[in-house]
This record gives structure tokens, sequence and C-alpha cells, in this order.
């Protein structure tokens, strides 16, 4: 592409709030760049965002312009126009195809990757059956379909499912190993008590992951364990509506609105229960993150079961009450449940035994990059 060596990757993109997409890209892309010259999109200059990304700056190409506008389509172009060997497009939904088909067309000697993210469209407004209705098209134009599960490949390939390749989402699971020296200094620095219980969740804060509804169950939860602790791990744009909710709730001194956090994993072990009560999710980072970290894990029944590596998550479904909920959290929150002596320290060793290691999730990609170049 420009006078570099190695095979050219073009992977998007980068949001402005770090989720599964932006994992993925870090955990499992970047270490290719010893194989690979490796450039991302984002659409924007987040500086927060930029210091997470192993991505030298100047193989970051940010594309501020607004979606479908014609800055935009003009933006993309001259990208696409550089000809990278292949274009790795991570997706939620196929409403916005436009990355796809422009690519096509600019740099038909590209080899093209769809990779679903999702099992659900993330809007419910009419638009969103765009993405049923294109769904035929667009696939075929992809040289090869990658999801981060059945379900999600489902969700985005339609008929076509069946001829993707399920690439898991994996993480340096050594990093979210249970730490007890780190589950104290997390617990001091937020001032929660030693013996305090703790629930987390964390994720972008947005309609999706439904921390409203979580604040809700926890508030029903402590009316048998008033002295208990939420932790909102994230950013996005429901923060203040959920700060509005604790607020409304009286639950200010209760609830922790962290904000973004480097080391994840410290407060997985300041933890005793992670809490999902997501809308939908495809096989969400987080929940290899927390069972690495020996955590139990409550998740909405709307999530796929193959995030449930070890056959111990529980689930509850979304229309049960707040009541049921917090029922179901104070049976998996019992003390000494979560700091299991022998099983949640040795959870990190067995997520790294069942494949879902970021090294063996990447090793995974290069296979397939290797495979498409050579087609």
């Amino acid at each position: 592409m420009n006078g570099n060596s190695k095979p050219s990757v073009l992977v998007s993109e980068i949001s402005g709030n770090w989720g599964g997409i932006e994992a993925f890209i870090e955990n499992e892309v970047a270490p290719l760049q010893d194989e690979f010259d490796v450039y991302c999109i984002a659409q924007n200059d987040d500086p927060a965002i930029r210091a997470r990304l192993s991505i030298p700056d100047d193989h970051v190409l940010t594309v501020p312009e607004r979606y479908g506008s014609l800055a935009y389509r003009r933006h993309m172009k001259v990208i696409y126009g550089r000809g990278f060997d292949i274009i790795h497009l991570n997706k939620n939904s196929l409403v916005k195809y436009l990355p796809l088909t422009l690519a096509r067309k600019v740099s038909p000697r590209s080899r093209c990757i769809l990779h679903s993210h999702n099992t659900s469209p993330s809007s419910k407004s009419p638009l969103a059956s765009l993405h049923y209705l294109i769904r035929p098209f667009m696939v075929r134009r992809a040289h090869c379909l990658l999801a981060c599960s059945q379900t999600a490949a489902s969700y985005l390939f339609g008929s076509y499912a069946q001829d993707s390749t399920i690439v898991r989402n994996g993480v340096n699971v050594r990093r979210f190993a249970f730490d007890e020296r780190k589950r104290l200094e997390v617990r001091e620095a937020w001032h929660i008590p030693a013996d305090a219980t703790v629930l987390i969740n964390v994720a972008r804060l947005s309609d999706q992951k439904n921390q409203t509804r979580l604040v809700e169950m926890f508030d029903e939860y402590r009316k048998g364990d008033p002295a208990a602790f939420l932790l909102l791990v994230g950013e996005g744009e429901r923060r203040q509506q959920i700060e509005r909710t604790v607020a409304h709730l009286g639950l200010e001194p209760y609830v922790k609105l962290t904000g973004r956090q480097r080391d994840i994993g410290a407060y997985y072990s300041a933890a005793d229960l992670a809490v999902f009560p997501s809308l939908f999710e495809g096989l969400p980072v987080a929940f290899i993150e927390a069972q690495a970290n020996g955590i139990p894990v409550l998740a909405s029944d709307t999530v796929t079961k193959d995030a449930d590596v070890f056959g111990s998550m529980c689930f509850e479904s979304l229309s049960a009450s707040d009541a049921v909920w917090a029922d179901h959290i104070a049976a998996l929150s019992v003390p000494g449940r979560a700091l299991d002596e022998d099983a949640r320290p040795r959870a990190a060793e067995r997520m790294e035994q069942a494949g879902y290691d970021a090294k063996n999730a990447s090793e995974t990609l290069r296979r397939i990059y290797r495979r498409l170049l050579a087609s």
C-alpha cells in the first residue's frame, strides 16, 4: 500500500466509548502488527481512547464527519483509495452499510471482512428494519464472514451464517485474575467497607446495557442488604439519566459511577457479583473478563448462552420484577461465595485453557488474514 513490505489491514472502527469492538481491536488485531501493517478508523480523536490503543497514532485515521454526509463519503473514498490489502469491518448492524459499499467500489482488490458483534439492532427506530432488508445484498459483498458467537452470526448474516467463522472475544486473562490486594485498594479508594457486598456492571452507559433498570434492581436489593454498594464502570450517553435515577432513589452514597478505568480487573476483584441486565448482547468482552476473575455472573436471558464459558452463569428474565432480580442477586452474593479460596484464583487459568485468552483469538485471526491474502 505504502511501500511497507507487510500486508496492510484497515480495521474499523473506534467510537467515542470503549466497548466490545474497541476491546477486540486492541486485544486481537493490534497484536498482529508484527506481520501486518495495521491501520484503524476512529470516529473522533479522543485522547482517552487513543491512550488505550497500542496502534501508532499515525495509523489511527480519524473520520469525524457525520455518517452518510458528502464530506464523510469523500473522506472514506480517500482512505480506501490507499489500497489496503484487507478491510476488516466490525459491525453491530448493517444499517450503516456505506463502509462496505464504498470499500468494494473504491478498492475492488481489497479483501473485505464483515464481523458481527451483536445479536439485535441497537436502535428501536423504524430505521432498524433496514438491517434485515439489505442483509442479503450486503452479506454477499464480503469476502469473509466472522462473528463473536453463533447467535451474532445468525443476526448479521441470516441464511449465510453457516458460511461464517466464529472468532471468540478473547482477553488477556491474567490481567483479570482475582487479586485480594487490589480488592482492598479499590474499596478503600471508593470508601467501601471491606465486609460490604459489592455488585458491579462494566459496560458503556447506554440503553442497551440497561443500567437505569439495574439501579432500580439494586434499590430493591438494598431492602435486605442496606449496606451494599454498586459499581458502574464505564462511560456513555446515558450517564446523566442514570445519575438522575440514583439521586431520585437517594442512592448517591451507594452507587459509584467510576467512569472509564484502565485496570478493570482490579474492579472485578473488588466486587462480589457481576450483574448484566442487557437488552441484548453478542458475546461481550465484559462477560469473559468477569468469568476470568472468578466472580459470579447474573445476566438477562436475552444474552447469548455462548457467553457462559463454564456453565456457571445465571440468567433471569427482563420481564421479571425488580424483587425477583433482587432475590436472585441475594442468592448469588451470599458471604464467601465470591471469595472461594480455590475456585476464584484459578478462574483465569481455566479461562485460558478454554481458549478465551486473547493470544489464541489473535492467532485465529492471523490465520484468517493469511488465508484471505492467499485466495
